[in-house]
């Protein structure tokens, strides 16, 4: 990032990449280039910047922009485009991009044209790979003098941040600027939409905000998403389709559409297409139904074909989707000059900026590795695997099957280099449970530090270490899970689309998986073994003795106190023992 500046050499991954003061700032520059009604309201004080005065910020740049789309465009592409050449900017189509993305790896290909620039350099991606412009970001951007931007353009079934940008800022527009409340329906494929997976944060400019979800159920708003909006404050109701939703008496005054994005979706719902369609098509007929001023969006180019909105609404006051793609030129001069260093000097911050998901690469939590009492005359740890002078570890994959036990001793080994001598095995403990245990002869504090017993405590959290000496235990530590999980052997991220996933074929980025509290998501397997149950409830301090050590558990059992792993690039959801590739 550039210090000069709060948004020179920044990346836009997601929308919350930028705080609601800095989007603020976004949309009040953006009002004021356009060129709008001279007394709507004005959204930030202290921008005090006319129209002429941005027109010559925003030109004569000599930085570089290359435009790497792997998949088909034409609004966001063209719009960044001319958004750039207004700035002045050198352009490059960056054409073979799809073999980028199937042949090359996309870290060197943008390394290489990135030192091609003496300038700042930014990259516009849209991708079918997952969390890109995340690990460009820590890849490249960290590492490089000119400060490059990376911009998500749109990166599988994600997130799709200056699009949403766009949508509110002509939200805002069509409500004057302001921002006391706001009631939208968001109707189409809601399951495969990248915006309006993005509103989930950008609708937090607004105070008061009423969503309704209009949606077949193949393709329905994720449940994440929806808790999400929730947890936001945004009221939020359900309907199966624009006929159910038309039945009853609050309708929404703006409508967004999502395409129906056949090529996303699974096998069952694309042999339930029709049946989608017919759910989200809006008939002429219903137009009365409809409450005075109502204002459609939707993305251009449509479905000929088979569009959502009819032909002969165009020229109804109902059709406000021309002016929003429109909308996408002047949104992005102004990001595009913010981004450059142009825009921001005068930005006063008055919120904190978004506070990074990942902890720091090397974390200090002292919780995950504790250390504990060897109290006297207990009975000696050790005894299954008598020892005089060494290491013992017990309570690994405690409450686990055999079969799971056996492959963390393997993961033990394999990862921590384990290859000496030494003795393992599977038993059942008192309260006839699994666990694995582990002897290592002759072992110091000097061999285990503080580091490999981090790095341990990733592998196997819930466990205890032992220090032996003279048959006695002389000191020992409980191991949780680390905040954070990555350049670890046989770690990996479950969702196929991410950029980390081996199918992506992008060997140099290495999983990064970091510590949530817990909540539902339709990414996460049905059932979790009660096992994980306690180990989560381990992470957070809990008390969870008791229950079946079979049986498992639904997610919806798990409560507030427990933990999932989230791909720093993707985001995707796991449940820890999800993130080991058997």
């Amino acid at each position: 990032m550039d210090m000069s500046n709060p948004f020179g050499g920044r990346t836009i991954h997601l929308v919350s990449d930028l705080s609601l003061h800095e989007q603020l700032y976004l949309y009040e520059k953006t009002r004021i280039l356009k060129g709008g009604d001279p007394k709507s309201t004005q959204l930030l004080t202290g921008c005090t910047d006319t129209k002429k005065d941005l027109a010559d910020k925003t030109k004569g740049s000599e930085a570089a922009m290359y435009l790497m789309f792997a998949e088909d465009s034409t609004r966001t592409k063209d719009s960044f485009r001319n958004a750039a050449q207004y700035h002045g900017m050198k352009v490059t189509d960056f054409t073979d991009a799809k073999d980028v993305f199937g042949k090359e790896t996309v870290t060197d290909v943008v390394k290489m044209l990135n030192s091609y620039n003496t300038n700042r350099s930014l990259f516009v991606i849209r991708s079918p790979m997952e969390g890109v412009c995340r690990w460009l970001e820590s890849a490249v951007g960290s590492k490089s003098d000119t400060n490059p931007s990376f911009i998500n353009a749109g990166d599988g079934r994600h997130t799709h941040p200056t699009l949403e940008f766009v949508d509110i800022f002509s939200l805002l527009e069509m409500k004057n600027f302001d921002r006391s409340t706001i009631h939208l329906a968001l109707v189409g494929d809601l399951l495969n939409g990248r915006t309006a997976h993005s509103k989930v944060d950008g609708l937090k400019i607004f105070e008061d905000v009423t969503i309704d979800l209009v949606a077949h159920k193949d393709v329905a708003y994720p449940i994440e998403y929806r808790a999400k909006m929730q947890t936001n404050g945004f009221k939020v109701r359900e309907f199966s389709s624009i006929e159910e939703y038309l039945s009853q008496s609050s309708v929404a005054d703006v409508w967004s559409y999502s395409r129906v994005q056949t090529s996303r979706m699974s096998e069952e719902a694309k042999a339930n297409e029709d049946a989608i369609r017919r759910a989200v098509t809006f008939k002429s007929a219903w137009r009365s139904k409809l409450p005075e001023g109502c204002r459609f969006l939707q993305t251009l180019p449509r479905d000929r074909v088979k569009p959502l909105i009819p032909f002969d609404l165009d020229s109804d006051s109902l059709a406000a989707w021309e002016v929003a793609s429109g909308n996408g030129y002047w949104v992005r001069i102004v990001l595009l000059g913010m981004l450059l260093g142009t825009l921001g000097k005068d930005f006063v911050p008055q919120s904190p900026k978004p506070s990074e998901l990942v902890p720091p690469i090397n974390p200090t939590a002292p919780d995950f590795v504790r250390s504990a009492p060897a109290e006297q005359g207990e009975k000696d740890a050790a005894a299954l695997l008598p020892l005089d002078n060494g290491v013992f570890i017990d309570e690994i994959s405690q409450g686990a099957e055999p079969g799971v036990c056996w492959h963390t001793i393997e993961s033990i080994r394999m990862v921590m280099r384990w290859t000496g001598l030494g003795s393992q095995g599977v038993y059942l403990s008192e309260n006839d449970r699994h666990k694995a245990v582990m002897s290592l002869p002759g072992t110091t504090k000097a061999d285990l530090g503080e580091n490999d017993l981090k790095l341990l405590a990733a592998i196997a959290p819930g466990s205890k270490v032992n220090f032996i000496e003279n048959g006695k235990i002389s000191s020992r530590y409980e191991l949780s899970t680390p905040p954070r999980i990555y350049g670890i052997p046989n770690v990996g991220c479950n969702n196929v689309n991410c950029v980390s996933h081996k199918l992506s074929n992008q060997p140099d980025v290495k999983p990064d998986l970091v510590r949530v509290p817990f909540y539902v998501s339709t990414a996460l397997k049905c059932k979790l073994p009660a096992y994980e149950i306690r180990l989560s409830g381990q992470m957070a301090g809990l008390s969870l003795d008791g229950g079946s050590d079979t049986e498992d558990m639904s997610s919806a059992d798990v409560g507030s106190g427990h933990h999932l792993f989230v791909c720093r690039y993707c985001m995707w959801p796991h449940f820890y023992s999800d993130i080991w590739i058997k």
